[in-house]
């Protein structure tokens, strides 16, 4: 995770043998529930085409969100709470 708010965002970096892959997720909270906004950006390797780039980019974007990558995400920041929660208020 290249960086992170929580509830407001977070970011990813992946490195592909095309170039390095930049996704941002947005969280946006609405009186239905939350609303996700990805944005990715491809910075590649070699020099491609502006709509080649734009199908892959969005191609990659959705392979790299998906339930297993979330769980990832709530069990990392599970995990940071619970260090925090101890750090401030010491061992259960």
């Amino acid at each position: 995770m290249l960086d992170w708010r929580p509830f407001d965002y977070f970011t990813v970096e992946e490195r592909l043998l095309l170039g390095t892959l930049t996704v941002t997720s947005l969280l946006e909270p609405r009186a239905a529930g939350t609303r996700l906004h990805v944005h990715a950006q491809l910075t590649p390797t070699l020099p491609l085409p502006g709509p080649l780039r734009r199908r892959m980019v969005g191609r990659l974007a959705q392979l790299n969100h998906t339930p297993e990558g979330y769980g990832a995400l709530v069990r990392l920041l599970n995990d940071v709470l619970a260090r925090r929660s101890q750090h401030y208020f010491g061992a259960d």
